[in-house]
């Protein structure tokens, strides 16, 4: 929720574009969809600690929307990696390079986000750096401590005949990573 208005991607609306649809919560005005150039679907929202909106998409791609709504491209799509290929994952909802969830870092100007095959990436508010989470499954959500030191990534590793199987990694954004 960001300015009175509930945000939402595009999960799983057929579409040519990518886009974002911005809801008001109050019935002063309708529902107002912003295009997302550059990304065929998008598959996380999240905001950074000063509000903005962070798009994550069904490629890899990121970007960053400010209070006026203009698309900042912070990452292209990415290529999809090999390594991967021995998770024997059913791609039912993400490809393997989808962004699956963004979060916050409190007291940092940025966020963290992660994509299906378990690259955590971190945007200091400059640049964007990545590290592979060294646990295998999906990863499919994230939070913050707040005090913005660590990272909790939940990650999905059964299939549909073991949905309950998930675990959760811990990743500490200062000093020595586990």
């Amino acid at each position: 929720v960001r300015d009175g208005c509930a945000i939402t991607g595009n999960h799983g609306i057929e579409s040519q574009l990518g886009g974002i649809l911005r809801v008001p919560l109050g019935r002063e005005h309708g529902p107002r969809w912003i295009e997302v150039r550059y990304t065929r679907q998008v598959t996380a929202i999240g905001l950074t600690s000063s509000g903005d909106v962070v798009s994550g998409g069904d490629a890899g791609e990121l970007d960053l929307w400010g209070s006026d709504w203009r698309q900042r491209r912070l990452r292209a799509a990415t290529a999809h990696t090999e390594r991967f290929e021995d998770l024997r994952l059913a791609w039912a909802a993400y490809s393997p390079r989808s962004i699956t969830a963004i979060c916050a870092v409190p007291g940092e100007p940025g966020f963290v986000a992660v994509n299906a095959c378990g690259e955590l990436t971190a945007w200091d508010g400059e640049r964007l750096v990545t590290a592979q989470l060294a646990v295998r499954g999906t990863p499919r959500s994230l939070a913050a401590h707040p005090d913005g030191g660590v990272i909790a990534v939940g990650v999905k590793q059964g299939g549909f005949a073991r949905p309950r199987s998930a675990g959760v990694l811990l990743w500490q954004l200062r000093g020595e990573n586990p």
